[in-house]
């Protein structure tokens, strides 16, 4: 692991000083990985801390490994932006983090090839996935604008978020489109050299890229005032006659806002892509998307007429899309036609999209994926495809309708049949790692039994690392046919081989995940505790272990102490442990209406001053009714048969 992180970020040293036309700004640069730590990295200058995470105890996915090399090049972004220059107050963060998360990104992009020592895949699609994470905390009602006013130390803390990392990053992304490389780093250049080692605000940044983006016309205040300062996220979807043939067809990208809540719509610089009926893309055209409802143009179908359009080829712009029905209905028969894996993955992303906004039922969504998941070539666009489809099960699939389509059976068999011909590490990696995660049922607990005991020949060529191990006990521990002797022995052979601290923790949730009732009260009690001399990081564990899919019918007694103590628990204890409690111990229930009540009756009685209690409710409020939608149009509109 050290020597592909060390040799990326001498090559990101190198990089940057290129770049930026500065050279490093210190003397010395140590990597320090610091256990149970509360983040994933820190900046301090000349010395980073990173999360103990990142040191690898088995093969990783290409998604990982991806994460590893962006989250060092990260801090090391640091070291000019936020180190050489720094931010005079919190109402900035965003430009700290956008700022170093982007070009971090466009930093890997070109060292990449470079890099001996391993292999990155592309990072244009781990900067897609931040942006739709952006999106999707863009339209909660605690979204907040890219810039977002601070008022203290205390309220900084919850802008630590996915606008202030990703959606700020989408900009700059978007930003440079717009204004072009050379410009972006000339800007750079001239911020470093005026600001180095004082404070500096927006404005000094903006005044930079207005006098480097000059010839290209950029205008910092209107751009300011669009991305910066008002909050939500533009859907936008293609207008079009699939019949048309003439010179000039019209095609008409009409925007919205995603939340009414938040209606400002916003210029942005596109690719618009026209697909033949072999899913090649024949034409791209450069549209800049004008702020208004409408942006009209016209093209030549007299000699080609489009079998599919797509918006925003090459996820150049934040912005949420929507695909007609003509282009729908093509991409879902023809998904393993198309050749860019980006571009497969941006209409993933929307089919999944549409999941989240109930134009596509969750179980026809994941029966695309049934259908289509082992003819996907590329280990960075099918972990995507499987983190979709994990949320999905887990969220927006009624129990009923996941058990009459046999949905995760379905899946844990494709899974094994892909598996078992795969011959990429990292690959296999992340095809275990989501075997695991699907395996429900005696049946499956009875495979992954005999597959950690060594009597399954069909997967002797997947090595079973130590953090494989503890998943695929976790998983049999929630059998009811193994018997308990078995599965202590399974927890006393595994705890022997894994003397880390990791493997404490997770002798404790599973001590805890087979507690009798009598345990259980007393398990409970030490939540609420005062006096609870265990880490945050081993609580956690307990509470996993405590409210385990197989302990849902013996936490529903717990439930009312659970809403009844949350505001307490934030009174008493710091925000990291109540965040714990808060995701860790809620209900497993589909009963949104009650649970919904019981969320808003405590946010009504909690005050200003306990901001992550009051953002953590509002938003398991509008997760909770986005849900009860999903199932009720899931239960309504599946077309996919039994």
């Amino acid at each position: 692991m050290t020597t592909p992180m060390f040799e990326t970020l001498f090559e990101g040293i190198k990089f940057f000083e290129d770049f930026f036309k500065v050279p490093f700004p210190f003397s010395k640069y140590d990597s320090i990985f610091c256990p149970e730590y509360n983040v994933g990295a820190m900046e301090n200058p000349g010395a980073i801390t990173f999360n103990e995470s990142l040191v690898w105890r088995e093969a990783k996915t290409k998604e990982q490994i991806l994460i590893l090399g962006i989250v060092v090049l990260h801090e090391l972004c640091h070291m000019w932006f936020g180190n050489l220059v720094t931010m005079k107050w919190w109402d900035d963060l965003w430009l700290n983090e956008s700022f170093a998360q982007y070009v971090s990104l466009h930093c890997l992009a070109r060292v990449s090839p470079r890099i001996q020592s391993i292999k990155y895949s592309d990072p244009a699609l781990l900067q897609m996935r931040g942006t739709v994470m952006a999106m999707n905390e863009d339209q909660k009602p605690t979204t907040h604008p890219i810039a977002a006013d601070c008022l203290n130390t205390k309220q900084s803390e919850t802008n630590f978020d996915a606008i202030t990392y990703h959606k700020g990053c989408a900009v700059l992304k978007q930003l440079m489109f717009l204004i072009g490389e050379e410009a972006f780093s000339r800007a750079c250049t001239n911020y470093f050299t005026k600001f180095k080692w004082s404070n500096a605000e927006l404005t000094d940044f903006l005044g930079a890229l207005e006098e480097a983006g000059s010839d290209q016309g950029f205008q910092a205040q209107p751009w300011k005032a669009s991305w910066l300062q008002t909050a939500g996220v533009n859907e936008c979807i293609p207008e079009w006659d699939p019949n048309g043939r003439s010179a000039q067809e019209k095609v008409v990208i009409r925007q919205t806002a995603a939340v009414a809540a938040y209606p400002t719509l916003r210029q942005n610089r596109i690719y618009l892509a026209f697909f033949d009926e072999e899913g090649k893309v024949y034409q791209k055209h450069n549209v800049l998307v004008t702020n208004q409802e409408e942006t009209v143009s016209h093209y030549d179908f007299s000699q080609k007429a489009p079998s599919a359009i797509l918006i925003n080829y090459g996820d150049q712009a934040y912005m949420k899309i929507r695909l007609d029905e003509k282009s729908r209905d093509f991409f879902l028969g023809n998904l393993a036609k198309i050749e860019e894996q980006l571009t497969r993955s941006i209409i993933w992303v929307t089919l999944w999209n549409m999941v989240r906004d109930t134009h596509l039922s969750a179980v026809d969504f994941i029966g695309v994926v049934i259908d289509n998941i082992s003819l996907e070539t590329d280990p960075s666009v099918l972990s995507l495809i499987l983190n979709y489809t994990s949320v999905g099960l887990e969220a927006y699939v009624p129990v009923e309708q996941a058990q009459q389509y046999l949905l995760r059976e379905k899946l844990f068999n494709v899974l094994r049949t892909m598996l078992i011909s795969e011959k990429d590490l990292p690959t296999i990696t992340m095809l275990k790692r989501y075997l695991i995660a699907f395996a429900r049922g005696e049946d499956a607990y009875d495979y992954l039994h005999r597959w950690i005991s060594g009597s399954l020949d069909e997967f002797s060529h997947v090595d079973l690392g130590v953090d494989t191990k503890w998943s695929i006990i976790a998983t049999i521990f929630r059998s009811v046919n193994l018997p308990l002797e078995r599965k202590l022995e399974l927890l006393s052979k595994q705890e022997a081989e894994d003397k880390t601290d990791f493997g404490k923790k997770m002798k404790l949730r599973l001590e805890t995940q087979i507690a009798d009732d009598t345990k259980r009260n007393e398990i409970w009690a030490s939540f609420l505790d005062k006096s609870n001399q265990l880490s945050v990081k081993d609580v956690a564990k307990v509470m996993e272990g405590f409210n385990d899919i197989s302990n849902a019918v013996r936490s529903e007694g717990f439930y009312p102490e659970y809403f009844k103590n949350l505001k307490n628990i934030y009174q008493e204890k710091d925000k990291d442990f109540g965040n714990q409690f808060f995701t860790l111990l809620a209900p497993l229930n589909e009963r949104f209406d009650e649970n919904i009540q019981l969320y808003g009756e405590v946010l009504s009685n909690t005050g200003e001053e306990l901001v992550w209690l009051k953002r953590k409710l509002q938003d398991e409020i509008d997760n909770l009714q986005r849900r009860k939608r999903a199932h009720e149009f899931s239960r309504t509109n599946t077309r996919r048969k039994l």
